[in-house]
């Protein structure tokens, strides 16, 4: 059989075999299955599984969000604890992005095919947004994630001493690995080595967070890390590597949290004067990173700075194409740019503020815990957020790697709300501390009128 990199779309019988048993995880009743049935679809089988009826064209990424909501319903979950302006936001890039494609092509087709990739993102956020509904779920969601990272990293060690991706077999994905300045880039299933490396990447601060504040279970958090470093490490890109010191030196930074706003403003200012002072722009920074030999940092820059030069182009609805901007430019390796070209300044700046939002919610959840636990988890997601921003100007994300993104922003926001709820067992006793003072003032008072003369707490006999 031909692989999806050669237009023909192929179902492994090993592939719709875990398909079917993550259908089973997800439909099953405990929600720590699910979270298992979820991960391994993104982490585990190429993007080229899919099954296609007619017309339509159902990759097991989006089968599993299909299931995913039919299982919410089914179990009354499919509902969200309390709406933010975030989910509003999401709803309009998805039906943004769809439009837009419809006007750029002229075709109702280019709009489905956009439609339905944003379906497997957002349809991750929201299930996300359904599933987390304690600060356990989160938990067992990233032990889930943890167990599977455990699972992978020796396929990606398999694959850089030998140099043959055993994931190939499924399809979608080549059979020996890129080779760039004599280093082997692993990417198992994903589609490619960056789009594995920065997913798990993303992961990491969190699982350090718990792995530094929940005792239990600790040794899984640590082989979970040391996992998802060994995959990193793997796929030798520099972007996943960046991805990774900003993440734990994000993390690092969190004694200082309360500063977080100052710092924030100080680093915009910093990048406006840069900006105004330096003679190619603040984004020349990027052509001279080059943590692993062969980075394309160069190349980065060139795409933003023709992305500035060609504002008129794209700024209303997007653009076709960014092939004529210049050599090399049709690869728009710039999540932000990659927005703009498909839904102009409004599916950018949409886009962008989904990003803040969430980050902001869970920096104001770090900072005004009174659990050091739930404050450090929360900045922890910050970390990861964080790490994914400045990554988002060297790479834009495809496959399974956007669907994990939205996936962690939807476990993000929720556990922010989560964590400005207060314990319920916590309110009912400080509830019963009040009721029961206001008693005994009660009480004492009527007393006092007692001996007083006035009236008497005790009945007459």
């Amino acid at each position: 059989m031909v692989e999806n990199q050669y237009n023909v779309q192929r179902v492994d019988p090993i592939g719709l075999f875990v398909l079917l048993l993550t259908m089973l995880l997800i439909l099953s009743r405990k929600r720590a299955y699910v979270y298992m049935g979820i991960a391994i679809v993104i982490a585990f089988l190429p993007g080229s599984q899919r099954i296609v009826i007619g017309s339509l064209d159902f990759p097991f990424i989006r089968i599993a969000v299909i299931v995913g909501f039919i299982r919410c319903v089914i179990y009354q979950e499919a509902k969200i604890r309390a709406w933010a302006l975030p989910d509003t936001l999401v709803l309009v890039w998805v039906l943004w992005s769809s439009a837009t494609q419809f006007l750029v092509y002229g075709r109702i087709d280019a709009s489905i095919t956009r439609f339905g990739f944003a379906i497997d993102a957002a349809g991750m956020y929201f299930l996300a947004r359904f599933l987390v509904r304690s600060r356990q779920d989160v938990i067992d969601l990233f032990k889930m994630a943890s167990i599977v990272a455990i699972c992978s990293a020796p396929f990606f060690l398999i694959e850089s001493q030998t140099g043959r991706n055993i994931f190939s077999q499924l399809g979608g994905v080549p059979e020996y690995s890129l080779v760039r300045n004599g280093r082997l880039r692993c990417q198992g299933p994903f589609s490619h080595p960056i789009m594995a490396g920065l997913f798990w990447a993303m992961w990491l601060p969190s699982v350090v967070s718990m792995a530094v504040t929940l005792k239990r279970d600790r040794i899984l958090w640590i082989l979970g890390c040391t996992a998802i470093l060994i995959i990193v490490y793997a796929t030798a890109s520099s972007t996943p590597v960046m991805a990774v010191i900003l993440g734990i030196g994000t993390l690092m930074l969190y004694p200082g949290r309360k500063w977080l706003s100052v710092a924030v403003w100080c680093g915009l200012f910093a990048a406006a004067g840069l900006h105004l002072v330096m003679a190619k722009g603040v984004h020349h920074v990027l052509a001279r990173i080059n943590i692993v030999s062969g980075s394309t940092g160069w190349h980065r820059y060139y795409l933003m700075d023709e992305a500035i030069n060609h504002f008129g182009e794209w700024f209303l609805i997007g653009t076709k194409s960014t092939a004529h901007w210049g050599l090399g430019l049709s690869d728009v390796t710039n999540q932000f740019v990659l927005e703009a070209t498909k839904g102009g300044l409004i599916g950018m700046v949409v886009f962008t503020a989904i990003l803040i939002l969430v980050m902001r919610a869970n920096g104001s959840a770090s900072i005004h815990s009174q659990d050091r636990a739930v404050s450090l988890i929360n900045w922890g997601f910050f970390a990861g957020l964080i790490a994914m921003t400045f990554s988002f100007i060297g790479v834009s994300l495809f496959g399974a790697a956007i669907s994990g993104y939205f996936l962690f922003q939807g476990t993000a926001m929720s556990y922010a709300q989560l964590s400005t709820v207060p314990d319920r067992r916590k309110v009912r006793a400080r509830g019963q501390v009040q009721r029961t003072g206001h008693d005994e003032a009660a009480l004492r008072g009527r007393r006092i009128k007692g001996i007083g003369g006035v009236r008497s707490a005790r009945r007459p006999t």
